[in-house]
């Protein structure tokens, strides 16, 4: 009995072999984006690149011009890929119908699977001259759009206008040919024709200002030692500048601890008074100088005395034993010379022109606080000697002795953090 055949294409049941191939090429129809100007257009160009903008340092004229040239010819090997994958498609359409005939002649042994491969092949070159057609109307888009704008200044760059702002981080680079002009080309494509039309100029009535032009040397050897003398003179000032303050009104504390009946409140009250004298005297430097030196004097000394005068109301009942006046001003100095230090390289950061470690400022803010805990620790420790309470007072004291050691462990990597910071600007904060 004779097989009946139906010449319809679409009844044609794919093998089993033709299912991964199908599964794998299978995909969506390819669809335009918008195009946008932004860093892809300038793919592979060598100069500073800034996220939806054009490179404004080192984008010349000549360099947008090549790239409308490139343009060009990418759409000429598209266009070429084009008729391959036309031709292709028709091709593989024309032996589709030609094995479609023969099929319907009865020719079954011998059609079957060509006519299968026909069809896979003719849909594997369908999508990708869809995929050409896509590339090509979106650079012809992309061409045309560059091309007008370039049209829109008459062809040649406005002539280069002083007193520009870019970005500090930025570099000329080496790879635009030409007269290295800064043009901002980012006004151009975002209000084309309005001030850049009117600027533009031709390049014969601006030939002598070019001439005479000259690029500006950086030194860049000279701006870093200029910044390395600025960090050490910060270094250097301020952080044991406010120290050596602290370290002088401990020995001033530990003098009067054993002269004076209350040590402890007059030597707090005459080195409040100290700070005192000291930061209005500044006070009246900073207005008549001006300088952020004598501002930072002020702030400092009437920190301090603060500090002091409110210590008064702290140290007094603990004032009648030598050893406790003695260790607590070993102490209070810890802390108040590690809260000095803190406030003097926080201060010297805000003036954002010096280098100086965050770690720094980080171990001081320890210390500050376990040369506090440290003394806190002793006033229990006192407290408990007078409760003749003998355990709690050896452990007090043990407490006390190992975070007044933290104390002084973080003071002293907070000073050399700081000074590290110097020789390694990797891990400083500008």
């Amino acid at each position: 009995m004779t097989k009946t055949i139906i010449p319809t294409i679409d009844a044609i049941e794919v093998q089993d072999y033709f299912t991964d191939f199908i599964e794998k090429n299978k995909t969506e129809p390819l669809k335009m984006n918008k195009m946008e100007f932004d860093k892809r257009l300038l793919e592979g160009y060598d100069g500073t690149l800034v996220a939806e903008k054009l490179a404004v340092d080192d984008l010349t004229a000549t360099v947008i011009k090549q790239k409308l040239e490139d343009l060009r010819k990418d759409l000429i090997k598209y266009e070429d890929q084009k008729k391959f994958y036309t031709s292709e498609f028709d091709k593989f359409e024309e032996d589709i119908e030609t094995y479609s005939k023969q099929l319907a002649s009865g020719d079954e042994d011998s059609t079957i699977q060509q006519l299968q491969k026909s069809k896979c092949s003719s849909t594997v070159s369908l999508w990708h001259l869809t995929q050409v057609k896509t590339i090509l109307s979106e650079n012809e888009e992309v061409a045309e759009f560059i091309d007008q704008s370039i049209q829109k200044i008459e062809g040649d760059p406005p002539p280069a206008v002083p007193n520009l702002e870019f970005d500090n981080s930025s570099i000329v680079s080496s790879s635009s040919s030409g007269v290295k002009k800064k043009w901002g080309l980012s006004s151009l494509f975002k209000s084309a024709g309005n001030s850049s039309a009117a600027a533009a100029q031709t390049l014969d009535g601006h030939a002598n200002h070019r001439e005479n032009y000259e690029e500006p040397v950086v030194n860049v050897t000279d701006n870093y030692k200029e910044d390395f003398t600025e960090s050490l003179y910060c270094f250097l000032l301020y952080p044991f500048f406010s120290s050596s303050l602290v370290l002088f009104s401990s020995l001033i504390f530990l003098i009067l601890s054993f002269f004076l009946l209350y040590p402890l409140f007059f030597s707090f009250f005459f080195s409040s008074l100290f700070f005192l004298f000291f930061s209005l005297f500044s006070f009246l430097l900073f207005f008549f100088f001006s300088s952020f030196f004598f501002f930072f004097l002020f702030f400092s000394f009437l920190l301090l005395s603060f500090f002091f005068f409110l210590s008064l109301f702290f140290f007094i009942p603990f004032s009648f034993y030598l050893f406790h006046s003695f260790l607590s001003s070993l102490s209070l100095f810890s802390s108040l010379s590690s809260l000095s230090l803190f406030f003097s390289l926080l201060f010297s950061l805000s003036l954002s022109s010096f280098s100086l470690s965050l770690f720094s400022l980080l171990f001081s803010l320890f210390s500050f606080l376990f040369s506090l805990f440290s003394f806190f620790l002793f006033s229990l420790l006192f407290l408990s000697f007078l409760s003749s309470l003998s355990f709690f007072s050896l452990f007090s004291f043990f407490l006390f002795s190992l975070l007044f050691l933290f104390s002084l462990l973080f003071l002293f990597l907070s000073l050399f953090l700081s000074f590290l910071s110097l020789f390694f600007p990797l891990f400083s904060v500008h």
